[in-house]
């Protein structure tokens, strides 16, 4: 029951903000996704040594008042939180999908 509730509070607060999610992206993909935007100017905020695959660990990618947070678990893959318009560009040009919650919570 208590899943249920805060399943539908993180819904709430992803859809009031505006924000999507890219879930279960592959490091292939992961790696692609963040070079491509440092490419394009988005500053990388975290240690670029945090590319260990077999640990959890957190980044995020900002660009002038847009922001990304870059999650990697290595039971889950990856996932890019963000605001949904930005998030859509990302996935049609990665063949993605944006969600409108996480699923993994």
């Amino acid at each position: 029951m208590f899943r249920i509730l805060k399943h539908k509070l993180v819904a709430s607060k992803f859809k009031r903000h505006g924000l999507g999610i890219i879930e279960d992206i592959a490091a292939e993909n992961f790696t692609r996704i963040v070079e491509y935007h440092k490419s394009r100017g988005w500053e990388f905020c975290g240690s670029p040594n945090q590319f260990n695959w077999s640990k959890t660990w957190t980044v995020k990618l900002r660009k002038g008042t847009s922001e990304l947070k870059l999650t990697w678990q290595p039971q889950f893959q990856g996932n890019i939180i963000g605001i949904k318009r930005i998030l859509n560009g990302v996935a049609s040009h990665f063949g993605l999908h944006v969600l409108d919650c996480p699923t993994h919570r």
